[in-house]
């Protein structure tokens, strides 16, 4: 299968990564372990960058299934953030979308929640519009860490959409 060499890899990486379902104490019965929320990086700046052999978003393939990288840079201070994100399309040699967001996340042991305003840029990608969305990301510190994410595109979109993790 085309670009399934990841896909092992992935699945025990993700395997490993769930916590225990119960642990057994000494005198043989079941103890459920308490959650925690995920450690709070004390670094209030990071960049990364990921290399994919195309870039999908909601299932469509917006790098005509050439490889892209994609940069990424947060700025944050006391729950607010500013973040880029962009997508450099490898074969054209074009940064050919770059997306800027301003968030605030609250949060407790058991959710988060994060809102914010993004500024969504495509440059080189012709017939495409610049626009801005408003965006709230609701999420559960559980076994499965369910999450509910919406975004409301207000200019070139003009709609929302939610999705379900």
């Amino acid at each position: 299968m085309r670009n399934s060499w990841w896909a092992p890899p992935l699945a025990l990486a993700a395997f490993a990564l769930l916590p225990p379902v119960h642990a057994l104490a000494s005198d043989a019965t079941a103890v459920t372990p308490a959650i925690e929320p995920p450690p709070v990086s004390s670094t209030p700046w990071s960049i990364c960058t990921t290399a994919a052999s195309r870039y999908l978003f909601q299932g469509i393939d917006y790098s005509g299934g050439r490889p892209v990288i994609q940069p990424q840079a947060t700025l944050g201070w006391k729950g607010t953030s500013l973040a880029f994100w962009g997508n450099w399309d490898m074969d054209r040699g074009d940064l050919d979308e770059i997306d800027l967001s301003l968030q605030h996340t609250l949060g407790t042991q058991a959710f988060s929640l994060t809102e914010g305003l993004a500024d969504l840029r495509y440059p080189h990608r012709e017939g495409w519009a610049p626009t801005h969305e408003v965006f709230a990301d609701l999420a559960w510190n559980t076994t499965l860490n369910p999450s509910v994410s919406t975004h409301y595109d207000f200019e070139a979109g003009t709609g929302a959409y939610i999705a379900f993790s």
